[in-house]
């Protein structure tokens, strides 16, 4: 299990963008990172 998803990856779950890619791309990459660091504050407590 990975706690990060590639946009590479979670592309191939998308059938159809409706849009500009490249946003909703640097969201969800934003949005990885957001978990990633909030997973990583709770465990170092």
């Amino acid at each position: 299990m990975s706690l990060y998803t590639p946009w590479k990856k979670k592309r191939k779950e998308i059938q159809k963008i409706l849009g500009d890619e490249k946003i909703i791309k640097e969201s969800w990459e934003h949005y990885e990172k957001m978990v990633f660091l909030w997973i990583w504050s709770w465990l170092m407590r």
